[in-house]
């Protein structure tokens, strides 16, 4: 008892004085020969703590490498002290990780200190308690994101590394009958880690992926001599139902790991795809984004997930055509006699209600899915990058591609940060091969077109800067604003003019609302093609005994009524109110003015005379108040006079 008080009181005196490094090395070579006599390991535990993990900034990164090199030759000479105190070993190497280290821009092989650290881990690894370093390495993953270091992703990779691989190697060291407990351990916090943004994703998705590849499940118990055949039978049965629910709890992971970082894993498909079927000059900017090695990168990653998700046996097709049911079966459930506006809140709610109940979100979870979006991802790489065939496109078409999008996409229409960059690129992919295929969508209901297209302008104006560059948000753009010029251009006329119509008077954002006043400018100008299967259709109907009719006149895909033209003209008139109101013209408004004036000009043949009179008077005398100086007031002087030209 009084060695006990004597050792105790010295400590906390040497806690107090500024001790040599040296000094520090003989107490902890002092304090493991007692420890191993004493067999009091949480003392040296406390020696450790104290000597060590207490203040480490206070050391240089000289002395840093001598205490953790003084440490590493003591771990290698004694077995039983590593294996009873190895559990808290990580701990203390994660804290030196996060230090600052004069090294870190050298190789690995040159560094002593982190090494040193390296080695440590390599010893607990082979020799420490393998289920409580299990334990803890899940204590540890998800703070790995937790650095605030200048050299924040350095320090992240050292730490994930040395943890996953102790995990993993401490995880085949376990000696269990019931391999899928720790195995269903070591996931969560993977899971967690994986939720967050990571700077590194595809090293840690390579982990990941080497750790499906590779997976060894636990160490079977020696069966004894004793065993009768009944327990031999019982065992068989048990081990049969590990692997089963080994192989459900792998699978699950895989999928969810992609959904998870489907933000940051971008293999555009979606501009791919454009590229091939788009044959113009916006297409072809496109193509400055797939041919970078980050982009490379992540296509051969996902490769190999696609490859990895075909040995679990994981029949991508089936579970897309389940996706489709589900989905189905989820729509089937409107009824479209009701009026639109009834419709449009009955999706929402279906939708949202489907959100909360399906995959991971499920409160009642009674088993382990695959994730929906992890495994559309994976689908959509192997079908239109890696194997493109016409047999597979089968399964969707474009109204299917429709209910998908609103049962995946709407979601994040209300939450932005439930956004998957990869799910939207994939979906917009099938959008676009499947839409190349149809010369008409009268066909599908009304509401699920305009609510869709609703989704799309919404998804346009989502500025996710921290996972879409500039240049990517503007791609992006450039291929949904196609696609609904394109989608508009197959569906019934009056639905193409009533959506317009409605989303510029009630859309929130003027840029959408600039680029959809130049769609209908569009749609007004172009007429409508000649099928082949009309034409066909017409020369079957000739009658050759009578008078040839007269060949009607070019028709657009929408008609300028002077109804619908007075419509436009008095949305101009109220954004000339807004943009002009004071002394100073609106920054924000002058490219939905503009806009609005360059559809009059261009249409001013088909809009009734004295409507435009009318609206270039407003705009003068509302620029009679503008400072004569202000660019803005003349961009708008000058493109008023062109109307009048």
């Amino acid at each position: 008892m009084t060695d006990s008080n004597s050792t105790d009181s010295e400590l906390e005196k040497s806690s107090k004085e500024l001790l040599t490094v040296d000094t520090i090395c003989h107490y902890l070579d002092d304090a493991a020969q007692d420890a191993l006599e004493t067999k009091d390991y949480l003392s040296y535990l406390t020696v450790i703590d104290i000597h060590l993990a207490t203040d480490p900034e206070k050391f240089s990164v000289e002395e840093r490498i001598q205490l953790l090199e003084k440490l590493l030759k003591i771990l290698q000479e004694n077995d039983e002290l590593l294996y009873e105190i190895g559990w808290d070993i990580p701990a203390l190497l994660f804290q030196y990780h996060g230090l600052e280290w004069d090294d870190l821009r050298i190789e690995l092989k040159n560094s002593k200190g982190r090494m040193a650290m390296f080695h440590i881990f390599e010893l607990l690894a082979e020799k420490g308690n393998a289920k409580e370093l299990l334990l803890k390495c899940c204590e540890l993953l998800p703070r790995c994101v937790d650095s605030s270091s200048e050299n924040n992703d350095i320090i992240f990779k050292l730490r994930f590394h040395s943890l996953f691989e102790l995990m993993v190697a401490s995880q085949r060291r376990i000696v269990s009958n019931y391999p899928s407990r720790f195995l269903a351990m070591m996931i969560p916090p993977v899971i967690n880690l994986l939720s967050n943004k990571l700077e590194s994703p595809i090293f840690v998705l390579r982990r990941i992926y080497t750790l499906l590849r590779d997976y060894h499940p636990c160490l079977r118990p020696d069966v004894s001599e004793n065993t009768t055949a009944e327990d031999i039978r019982e065992l068989s049965l048990l081990h049969t139902q590990e692997n089963y629910l080994q192989r459900k709890l792998l699978t699950t992971f895989l999928t969810h790991s992609i959904e998870l970082q489907s933000n940051t894993i971008k293999v555009l498909v979606a501009p791919t795809v454009f590229e091939k079927l788009e044959k113009s000059v916006h297409s072809q900017k496109l193509g400055l984004h797939l041919n970078s090695e980050f982009h490379r990168e992540n296509m051969i990653l996902l490769g190999r997930f696609v490859t990895l998700s075909q040995s679990y046996d994981i029949n991508l097709e089936e579970e897309i055509k389940k996706q489709i049911e589900e989905t189905e079966t989820l729509f089937s459930q409107l009824d479209h006699n009701q009026e639109l506006d009834t419709l449009n809140d009955k999706i929402f709610s279906l939708v949202i209600e489907n959100f909360n109940g399906t995959g991971l979100h499920d409160k009642d979870l009674k088993e382990l899915p695959l994730s929906s979006i992890g495994c559309i991802i994976l689908y959509t790489f192997n079908v239109l990058i890696e194997n493109p065939s016409a047999k597979s496109y089968s399964i969707l078409d474009f109204e299917k591609v429709v209910k998908l999008s609103l049962r995946f996409l709407l979601p994040s229409m209300l939450n932005p940060n439930l956004t998957s960059y990869s799910l939207d690129d994939a979906l917009y992919a099938w959008a676009w091969v499947t839409v190349s295929k149809e010369n008409n969508l009268s066909q599908i209901p009304e509401i699920l077109i305009t609510t869709y297209l609703q989704l799309l302008i919404t998804k346009s104006t989502i500025n996710f800067s921290d996972y879409l560059a500039p240049l990517e948000a503007k791609s992006r753009n450039i291929i949904l604003y196609t696609l609904i010029s394109r989608v508009l251009s197959l569906v019934h006329e009056s639905t193409s003019w009533n959506f317009l119509k409605d989303s510029l008077t009630t859309c929130p954002f003027n840029n959408a609302r600039s680029v959809l006043l130049s769609i209908l400018k569009d749609l007004c100008l172009r007429s409508r093609n000649i099928t082949v299967a009309s034409l066909n259709d017409k020369l079957e109907k000739v009658d050759l005994n009578t008078k040839p009719t007269i060949p009607a006149r070019d028709i657009p895909y929408i008609t300028l009524s002077q109804a619908r033209g007075d419509d436009i003209v008095r949305l101009a008139t109220d954004t000339v109110n807004k943009t002009l109101a004071g002394k100073e013209v609106k920054e924000d408004e002058v490219i939905l003015l503009l806009s609005y004036i360059n559809f009059i000009t261009a249409l001013k043949s088909k809009i009734e005379p004295q409507s435009i009179n009318r609206f270039i008077e407003l705009v003068n005398k509302k620029l009679k108040n503008i400072d004569p100086e202000d660019n803005n007031g003349h961009l708008i002087k000058l493109a008023v006079e062109r109307v009048s030209q």
